[in-house]
């Protein structure tokens, strides 16, 4: 007679959370040509390829202070409510906007809040300055966000810088972030 030996159901699913049979099941995932790299170094290198992002080009800006606060709205790590109320600030009890038109999202800040709407217009006269201005506004929300935020891959350096600077200067101009409003 073969005898067997298992796991309880209730333990098997907490055991699956160890490191070994964790590693063993995302190692089944892996491509095969992955597998199967004789070196450990090319092994991790090609691993950490298929895993970290490609980095964000800062396109030559030297703002230091203002990449941060970009870098900022880039990983909503930031004031803005609706970050602070994800975080679970004991202090903010709503992500609604101090103007209460909606939730103080990242592009509520840089498109819609009326608190901001002189600094948004220098922003937007800004980017209709470049030869392919006009392309911005026919974007979707969420694209046109994240052409101010990133740039755009169609764009020169030299444009993407220049709209990386515009953003960065409305946000320097809305004072949004000189007293963070999570601790005032």
């Amino acid at each position: 007679k073969k005898l067997c030996w298992s796991l309880p159901p209730s333990l098997h699913s907490s055991f699956q959370k160890f490191f070994f049979p964790y590693c063993k099941s995302h190692w089944d995932l892996l491509p095969a040509n992955v597998r199967s790299i004789p070196s450990f170094g090319k092994f991790k290198s090609n691993l950490i390829k298929s895993v970290r992002p490609c980095p964000s080009s800062n396109f030559g800006v030297s703002d230091v202070f203002g990449l941060k606060l970009l870098t900022q709205l880039r990983v909503d790590l930031n004031d803005l409510r609706v970050h602070r109320f994800r975080h679970g600030f004991r202090n903010c009890p709503s992500a609604v906007c101090a103007c209460g038109t909606a939730d103080e999202s990242t592009s509520h800040f840089l498109h819609r809040c009326p608190r901001f709407s002189s600094q948004r217009t220098i922003l937007y006269s800004k980017i209709r300055s470049l030869d392919s201005g006009s392309s911005f506004f026919s974007l979707s929300l969420d694209n046109f966000t994240t052409a101010l935020l990133y740039g755009m891959k169609k764009l020169t350096d030299n444009d993407n810088k220049l709209i990386l600077e515009a953003t960065i200067d409305f946000i320097r101009k809305s004072k949004r972030f000189n007293k963070l409003e999570a601790f005032a």
